[in-house]
């Protein structure tokens, strides 16, 4: 799996723009090993950035959802970065807005003190 990543200060951003309703195309396993891969030991930080996905399925939650809990619980720090307005409404309607940091724009990260 291939993942197309940026740096906006000491944040690795993941671009996730996979056209269906999944969060990615492949396994949740591959795409957390990629993150690893390209983040090394360098980055702590990690934005998920949804802004080339207009909506998410249920499995497109669940793997936002689980993408999350296993980059917090390999001691990254999340941040969901440019959702739709319809994601957004979707995480807000799950209650995810409660456990994710969730940022409108790249910008925000630096008042995050995410740089």
């Amino acid at each position: 799996m291939e993942i197309i990543t940026r740096y906006h200060g000491d944040v690795l951003v993941v671009e996730l723009s996979y056209e269906g309703g999944s969060l990615i195309k492949g396994s949740m396993d591959d795409f957390i090993s990629e993150v690893h891969s390209v983040s090394g030991s360098t980055a702590c930080k990690v934005a998920l950035d949804l802004s080339g996905k207009n909506y998410l399925n249920s499995n497109g939650l669940k793997d936002l959802f689980q993408a999350h809990n296993q980059l917090i619980d390999s001691g990254y720090e999340v941040f969901i970065l440019n959702p739709s307005e319809r994601i957004e409404s979707l995480l807000n309607i799950a209650g995810l807005n409660s456990v994710m940091v969730i940022l409108n724009d790249e910008n925000e990260l630096n008042e995050q003190g995410a740089l």
